[in-house]
């Protein structure tokens, strides 16, 4: 009798474990299911990270059935070279990799921002760029960096031959001014604004607007041709998750997106709180209504424009063959 109940103990036993089991793995395939794993890249500053991470906070990308999980790079070049090799599915850019974009590399499905982030910062002793004439500047190769250099020397009758040209990392830029005798540096928040803090008597020579008539700076989220042939039901929830972001954070909320920002980066929340003046911060009601009068189309196209220019570019491609307008226009039903 004693036998028999310890046998039917082991077996109430086993059938609980189970059961337990069976409920464990249902709550983890729950979890798995609860949305569609995206890879996106990032790079560690505010315009990068201002709507993708209030998506993601306030819910936004968990209702579009989305799991994100954020990489980070240094630059948007790198963003791109990850895109085409598959190690990435989504990534956000600045100005100077759009130069990919129409070159034929990735495609451009929604717009973040325009933006003010990228500068000329002269070292103590220079006044214009004409005093930069045969004196080493710094610059990341192929980035907004670029782009903005060659638009300032052009607005002087200058080019790179006429000065130095040193190309380092972004991480690097602070430091060539500092201890390199390099003369000035072009470069994107917040490194433009960590010189202009720690370097007395540096001074911004040139930024986005000082150029507003020629090209427009633009931040966009990029992906790779075959990703958006394949998902792009996907890319059109995650456009409405993020014009949603944009609606809350656009005009207000910055303490709370720099906290945030700065979390992800693990970065000081007052030096992030600085960079809410690098751009003008659209909402997705203005993206949605822009591309409907065609400002948004005139901005890429303008972009495009400044890259003709100077010489970033192969050919005059047309705006709609590397921008999905309509995957904008789709998402602003939201």
């Amino acid at each position: 009798m004693k036998r028999k109940s310890l046998i039917l103990l082991v077996i109430s036993v086993l059938i609980s474990i189970s059961i337990l089991g069976c409920g464990s793995i249902k709550i983890q395939t729950a979890k798995d299911t609860r949305g569609t794993k995206v890879k996106v890249g990032y790079m560690p500053n505010y315009g990068s990270l201002w709507s993708i991470l209030n998506a993601i906070e306030l819910g936004y990308m968990r209702d579009a059935n989305i799991l994100v999980e954020l990489i980070e790079f240094e630059d948007g070049p790198s963003i791109i070279n990850a895109l085409e090799n598959g190690d990435i599915d989504i990534g956000y850019i600045g100005q100077g990799a759009h130069k990919d974009c129409i070159n034929g590399y990735t495609k451009i499905f929604a717009l973040s921002h325009i933006s003010n982030a990228d500068a000329i910062i002269a070292a103590p002793g220079i006044n214009s760029m004409q005093d930069l004439r045969g004196k080493m500047v710094t610059y990341v190769e192929g980035t907004s960096s670029e782009v903005i250099l060659n638009m300032a020397l052009k607005k002087e009758n200058m080019n790179m031959y006429d000065i130095i040209g040193v190309k380092a990392l972004p991480e690097d830029i602070v430091l060539s001014i500092k201890d390199s005798g390099v003369s000035a540096a072009a470069i994107w928040s917040p490194y433009s604004l960590e010189i202009l803090d720690e370097i007395e008597g540096s001074k911004k020579l040139a930024d986005n607007f000082t150029f507003s008539d020629e090209t427009i700076g633009l931040s966009s989220w990029v992906t790779s041709e075959n990703f958006l042939d394949l998902n792009r039901g996907l890319l059109v929830r995650f456009t409405k998750a993020l014009f949603k972001a944009m609606d809350y954070s656009a005009n207000d909320h910055y303490e709370e997106t720099s906290t945030l920002i700065a979390n992800q980066i693990a970065s000081n929340q007052e030096n992030i709180f600085k960079q809410r003046g690098d751009a003008k911060w659209l909402t997705g009601r203005e993206i949605v209504s822009g591309i409907e009068d065609g400002t948004i189309r005139d901005y890429y196209e303008l972009q495009k424009k400044g890259f003709m220019e100077t010489d970033m570019i192969y050919s005059d491609k047309n705006v709609e063959d590397y921008v999905m307008f309509d995957i904008m226009l789709e998402a602003g039903d939201y």
